[in-house]
């Protein structure tokens, strides 16, 4: 490999909502090559002649899913990216681990039609508030609370859920906290509170008993697979995992970039020199 810093293509637009957009910025000036552009989906993107050349690059793309999917397809950047579609299902990856890590593990998969047409067959083995959210990590929509028809419906209205769409249904449950814990090559980096009683509370408060099932989590990790966040809940003072997504693609809320960049560049700088 030759001596170039890795190179970073950012997403203008999570660049300028992140809390830390100045420490990202100041890590990149000082480790990094990068640009930071916006995600156009029907024109052009302009990237810089240096990462559209036959000749692979080593560097990574952070931002949107969409802005993501299609920087990597391109771009030369490798390995660009560590949003696996298939891998962030979430029937697949739940697979991968202890059912009792999870927050949801009484849960079903079914499409949104069956659960519509046997919503009281759910709410009786379930309980009469559902917690529904979709399979696919490109989120129709957000994790919502079900009751009643009236509830499904409306959510037909205001999102793009077809019938066959695959859910994820279990009991509703009240979570204490939340906080995103920022896993590379299977070992916690960094972390960040981002809820409290369902309300958005962005900190740099941690938790020991998340923070030891985060460091589970990580340690079982396949090894193809070990580099990602992982959301742990306190649910009647028990940490739950509730869900992964790629880190290249979630918001890092107040976790230390610094940690999550450097952790990241070595990473990329190993990965380019085994592919070279």
């Amino acid at each position: 490999m030759s001596n170039k810093k890795p190179f970073w293509l950012i997403d203008e637009h999570i660049l300028e909502i992140s809390e830390r957009k100045n420490e990202i910025l100041s890590y990149l000036e000082n480790n990094c090559e990068y640009y930071v552009l916006p995600y156009q989906p029907f024109l052009s993107m302009n990237f810089p002649k240096e990462i559209v050349s036959e000749q692979a690059r080593c560097g990574i793309v952070y931002g949107s899913m969409q802005f993501v999917d299609r920087c990597t397809k391109e771009t030369n950047l490798y390995p660009s990216s560590y949003y696996d579609y298939d891998y962030f299902h979430l029937n697949h990856y739940q697979s991968m681990f202890p059912p009792s890590y999870f927050l949801n593990h009484d849960s079903v998969f079914v499409t949104y039609s069956w659960l519509y047409n046997q919503l009281d067959y759910y709410q009786k083995l379930l309980g009469d508030r559902l917690f529904i959210r979709p399979n696919s990590p490109k989120k129709l929509f957000t994790g919502t609370v079900v009751e009643n028809k009236d509830d499904l419906e409306m959510l037909e209205k205001t999102s793009g859920i077809v019938d066959k769409t695959l859910l994820n249904v279990s009991s509703a449950k009240h979570i204490e906290k939340e906080i995103r814990y920022f896993i590379v090559n299977g070992e916690v980096v960094s972390h960040s509170q981002y809820h409290q009683n369902h309300e958005i509370v962005i900190t740099e408060d941690d938790d020991d008993r998340c923070r030891e099932l985060a460091k589970c989590v990580g340690a079982d990790s396949d090894p193809f697979y070990n580099t990602f966040v992982c959301d742990v809940g306190l649910h009647q003072s028990s940490p739950k995992v509730i869900e992964f997504n790629a880190i290249n693609t979630s918001g890092w809320y107040l976790g230390d970039t610094n940690a999550i960049m450097s952790s990241l560049n070595d990473k990329l700088i190993s990965e380019f020199i085994d592919y070279e």
